[in-house]
């Protein structure tokens, strides 16, 4: 697909792995579901707004654009989408997920933890969850939550909580894409997925562009230092001076002095 080394799945293969991705939004839908469809996962997507669910029901599937290459855009397949409302059927689905990835952002970890512990609790075999927010120790934060709870998925070896570092960008596409295809999601071309090698249970899954590293709570200094260290401010100094776009910005001549200052 384009120039992120990924090779087209093939649309006649039947998949035997279903992931269940807990936020539908741009990076859910567009980064993680497309690593994942052409990983061989079947897409279950969970998300809080109804509108959304609809949609994703109704056209089994949604358009994904690569920023700045033309020729970069997909469409992925779309098993089904839940609301919170339908906790019976994805608690019947409980022993049939094989990956759980959790990308709702980092004010609905604590609301997404509860639920899922309560779905997932009488699930029979070990389960990872790639914990895709930006947010400080998240994975910590869900262990106290479900400890809290007396959660039976804390059993030794029974959840993975392994945190990830999201690098790529997801952004809305052009007006005339959306007309298309209203859940249509426009990416950047970096998609590196960087991971907490030490917190799988039991085998790691193969999945494009997951990159399993130790001592994990570096890179995520690292990343915060860096990546968000450097965006941030020149958002804030870019939109400052009349910029609405973070590439304008960072190329704009009169603010090289200050990015590099930053950096």
């Amino acid at each position: 697909v384009g120039d992120l080394g990924i090779t087209a799945r093939d649309p006649m293969s039947a998949s035997t792995k279903r992931s269940l991705i807990c936020g539908g939004g741009k990076i859910g839908r567009g980064f993680l579901g497309q690593l994942l469809h052409h990983s061989g996962y079947d897409l279950l997507l969970l998300d809080k707004d109804a509108e959304l669910v609809r949609l994703l029901n109704k056209r089994r599937a949604y358009r994904v654009e690569t920023a700045g290459d033309d020729d970069a855009s997909e469409t992925l397949p779309v098993a089904h989408a839940y609301t919170p409302d339908d906790r019976d059927e994805l608690r019947a689905l409980a022993n049939d997920i094989d990956l759980l990835v959790l990308s709702g952002g980092a004010l609905n970890i604590e609301w997404a933890t509860k639920f899922l512990a309560d779905v997932f609790a009488s699930r029979k075999f070990p389960l990872n969850c790639l914990i895709c927010e930006n947010a400080q120790r998240p994975a910590e934060t869900m262990r106290r939550i479900l400890e809290e709870a007396n959660s039976p998925l804390l059993t030794p070896g029974k959840l993975g909580l392994v945190e990830t570092q999201v690098l790529r960008t997801g952004m809305l596409p052009s007006a005339e894409i959306l007309q298309q295809d209203p859940l249509a999601v426009t990416l950047s071309k970096w998609c590196p997925l960087p991971a907490d090698a030490d917190a799988f249970v039991g085998d790691v899954p193969t999945i494009i562009a997951l990159d399993p590293k130790p001592n994990f709570q570096n890179e995520l200094r690292r990343k915060l230092f860096t990546f968000n260290g450097l965006n941030g401010p020149i958002s804030y100094i870019g939109f400052l001076n009349g910029y609405h776009l973070l590439h304008e910005a960072a190329r704009a001549p009169e603010l090289q002095t200050f990015i590099e200052d930053v950096m």
